[in-house]
């Protein structure tokens, strides 16, 4: 019986000074045709407000292709959580677009994109839901009819005033953890479950939780959909904002969680600085184990004035990862909510060597809607076919929310939650993914839209890495005797 082995994530950061009534969930690459895509996510209220869900690819709530799987509320914290899939989806789809039925905030979606689930009747025994409190958190008991189940958990802590700064997580043996978010308390798990039975795998925390909303769901397996790529390919990608700590974390941000599964072999690393913290020396800033420091780094201001933010990269080929694999981060002040703002945007690449970067700066005193066109100061220039670019971009004011590339086509990853984030969320960045199909030459047309009160954008900087595939390993040739 076939088992998943293709589960590819997006994890975002909560939403939680400001109400809202959308979100937009985008997977890093397009599902093949068969795969099932699972939403996991919470909102501010003690209720399913979640009232329409729609892809790209003409699939709704409404009309029956969107499911949900298992909503379970908090009364106690006026917060509710959810698990929402399509299965057997259309080739291409990627983009979800979730409405609310009313602005709240406290709010918070990720997605897995799998293969190998069954495409029809796929749900094996009862989903299950709870309030679970302490370093244990388990939904409860699910009997499944069939073997090779593949178990997917959610749990966010809806008391994080109770918690220290930063939470890590462990998961269930033969598990593995999934948009796991550090600041705000929540994270997913997955697993397969050989034989059929009753199971209530639990997530462990290292300290504990007062109270909270778990989710379990279990699924069938059969053949379907593709499979993972022999070539470069960015199969995970992690958001966390500082911007949301309660309390001080420190400089030393960390450990937190990375779950990097099977076959990823970089690590590449965003940041959104507002201050110019994060520590100038890559190499002091690690992953689980040592040597795992960084490679290389580029750090650019904000269009000439640094003491508004900074962006830039670092990079790890040959990362020693794992999927209970966990980030140190050094910086030079502690992050805070309002006065302080660093983010971090963690992708996990496979078969992937670096091959070039490049930036760009500018000043744009115009109010949105409004668009800069060739936002890095000269083309980026791929070396080889089918490499992938990454880019980041951040600006002194308002939203990015479509972005353009001057050469194939480029897959936005923001959120884009129609309102102004301030320090919630991924912080008003434009970032995203590009297939570059042909060595040659790309840019970026960034467009913004005024979700701030008429101001103008002002200062903005960018920045894109391309990274190509990594060549197998060579094989000795041994000669017999003649």
């Amino acid at each position: 019986m076939p088992t998943p082995t293709k589960k590819q994530w997006i994890g975002y950061p909560i939403l939680s000074q400001t109400a809202t009534t959308s979100w937009h969930v985008r997977l890093p690459n397009a599902a093949e045709a068969g795969e099932t895509i699972l939403i996991v996510g919470q909102w501010g209220s003690g209720s399913d407000v979640v009232s329409a869900i729609a892809d790209d690819q003409g699939g709704t709530l409404a009309g029956g292709d969107w499911v949900k799987d298992k909503v379970q509320a908090n009364a106690t914290d006026n917060q509710s959580g959810g698990l929402f899939r399509r299965s057997n989806v259309p080739a291409g789809t990627r983009e979800i677009t979730i409405t609310l039925s009313s602005s709240v905030s406290f709010v918070q979606f990720s997605a897995l994109l799998v293969n190998n689930l069954a495409t029809s009747s796929p749900v094996d025994g009862t989903p299950a839901g709870g309030n679970p409190t302490g370093k244990s958190i388990a939904a409860g008991n699910i009997t499944t009819a069939t073997a090779n189940t593949f178990f997917v958990t959610i749990a966010f802590c809806t008391s994080g005033a109770s918690i220290r700064p930063l939470c890590t997580f462990s998961a269930a043996s033969g598990y593995e953890l999934w948009a796991p978010d550090p600041t705000q308390f929540s994270c997913g798990m997955y697993g397969v479950q050989a034989a059929a039975g009753t199971f209530n795998p639990a997530l462990h925390t290292d300290n504990s939780w007062t109270r909270s909303v778990a989710i379990a769901v279990a699924y069938k397996t059969a053949s379907a959909g593709g499979s993972p790529k022999s070539t470069v390919e960015v199969r995970s990608v992690q958001i966390v904002n500082f911007n949301a700590v309660t309390g001080s974390p420190g400089v030393t941000l960390g450990p937190f969680n990375i779950p990097m599964q099977a076959g990823v072999n970089t690590i590449a690393m965003a940041f959104d600085d507002g201050n110019g913290i994060f520590n100038s020396n890559p190499k002091a800033n690690t992953l689980t184990t040592p040597p795992n420091t960084f490679d290389g780094t580029t750090v650019i201001d904000g269009g000439g004035n640094p003491a508004r933010f900074h962006i830039g990269w670092v990079y790890k080929v040959g990362a020693n990862t794992s999927p209970a694999g966990t980030m140190t981060l050094l910086v030079t002040s502690s992050p805070t909510q309002s006065t302080n703002g660093f983010v971090v945007f963690i992708y996990g690449l496979a078969n992937a060597k670096y091959d070039t970067d490049q930036s760009g700066t500018g000043t744009l005193n115009t109010v949105p809607p409004v668009t800069q066109n060739n936002v890095l100061s000269s083309a980026l220039t791929t070396a080889e076919d089918g490499e992938v670019i990454l880019l980041m971009q951040q600006e002194e004011r308002q939203t990015p929310t479509t972005i353009a590339a001057t050469n194939g086509t480029f897959r936005a990853l923001m959120e884009d939650v129609g309102v102004y984030e301030g320090p919630d969320c991924g912080h008003d960045t434009g970032w995203g993914i590009q297939d570059a199909a042909t060595a040659g030459n790309y840019n970026y047309n960034v467009t913004w839209s005024d979700y701030e009160g008429g101001l103008t954008v002002a200062e903005w900087a960018a920045q894109a890495i391309a990274f190509k595939t990594m060549p197998p390993p060579s094989r000795p040739m041994f000669r017999g005797k003649a």
